[in-house]
């Protein structure tokens, strides 16, 4: 039987795949009932907060809408209490997007990713 170390980042690379298949019923499949998404852009310090599933599905349908195409790629995965930290390179040709991201996973007992905290890198002329 894994640890719950070794399933923790087993979930949280399932969730990057999922993302980088662009299959948004992959990655809430590995999320609690009431998951919580901090996006990296948005109204307040901490971007664009959606809470529940509906919320969270419609938001990851957006972003691929919105940027068709996207792929994720983990550069690194670190582990610390519960949570997993990827670093990821996010890429977007229609939307001439090539940045850095992290995201943040948060899980519960039963193994299922509570939250997803995502920030990433600006890119600019200078």
């Amino acid at each position: 039987m894994k640890s719950k170390k070794a399933r923790r980042e087993m979930l949280a690379s399932k969730f990057v795949q999922a993302f980088d298949d662009n299959d948004t019923e992959a990655a809430l499949a590995l999320m609690a009932k009431h998951p919580i998404w901090e996006f990296a852009v948005g109204p307040a310090p901490a971007g664009a907060k959606y809470e529940g599933i509906v919320a969270v599905r419609n938001a990851i349908n957006d972003t691929f809408r919105s940027n068709p195409g996207i792929s994720y790629k983990t550069i690194r995965a670190y582990s610390c209490d519960d949570s997993i930290i990827h670093e990821i390179h996010v890429q977007c040709a229609a939307k001439k997007l090539d940045v850095h991201a992290i995201d943040i996973f948060t899980f519960n007992d039963t193994n299922e990713i509570v939250s997803k905290r995502t920030y990433r890198k600006i890119v600019t002329d200078r």
